[in-house]
């Protein structure tokens, strides 16, 4: 069962106050299951929702007029996105555990997979309004700078970290990130077009 109350105010901790919030939540670090389970889970769900509900309100237009959207076909594409992040999350906790423990960190998975969970919450957030014109793309790419902020500030605290090495970390981190993030594109957007072909 989530904690709604707690998870409300893990969200509002890292926009208010991100190094204590973090220093809650890795001091003892939790399995990454329970990370899992109890806020990257909610909150891609939560998100999908609230995109479904606003592809609703706000069709996309096509030659002037608005779009019928298909909910099987949004519901396919929103499990897929959430396994696709759920699959991105794990793998990118390994990468960032590998590189702190290069840098004199502690290496523990668990903690890097809290420290990502807990960073990209912005990014989590504003994934469920992307479909909005103009806002969604700004609040977007607000949101994904934001979530690399919060990573430089706070890893050092989940991985004990070296505080001169944050920088190379999150560098070399992104450039992973990229590289990856290209790869499961590809993966995923040929399983969509194998779901939707099929269909």
């Amino acid at each position: 069962m989530v904690n709604i109350n707690a998870l409300g105010l893990r969200v509002i901790g890292m926009f208010r106050e991100p190094e204590q919030t973090m220093r809650e939540h890795v001091r003892p670090v939790p399995p990454f299951w329970i990370v899992l389970n109890q806020h990257v889970l909610p909150i891609l769900v939560a998100g999908g929702v609230c995109m479904v509900v606003l592809l609703q309100l706000f069709p996309p237009i096509q030659e002037g007029e608005p779009v019928a959207v298909d909910l099987v076909n949004v519901a396919m594409q929103l499990v897929l996105h959430v396994v696709g992040t759920l699959i991105g999350l794990a793998v990118m906790a390994g990468v960032s555990a590998f590189l702190s423990q290069m840098f004199g960190g502690s290496g523990n998975y668990d903690a890097a997979f809290t420290s990502l969970s807990l960073a990209w919450t912005p990014w989590f957030l504003a994934e469920a309004v992307l479909y909005l014109p103009l806002l969604g793309g700004l609040l977007g790419f607000a949101s994904l700078i934001y979530s690399f902020v919060l990573m430089y500030r706070t890893t050092p605290i989940a991985l004990n970290l070296p505080e001169e090495h944050r920088g190379k970390h999150l560098a070399l981190f992104m450039l992973a990130s990229l590289l990856l993030s290209m790869l499961l594109a590809s993966i995923v957007i040929n399983a969509m077009e194998g779901v939707t072909g099929a269909a």
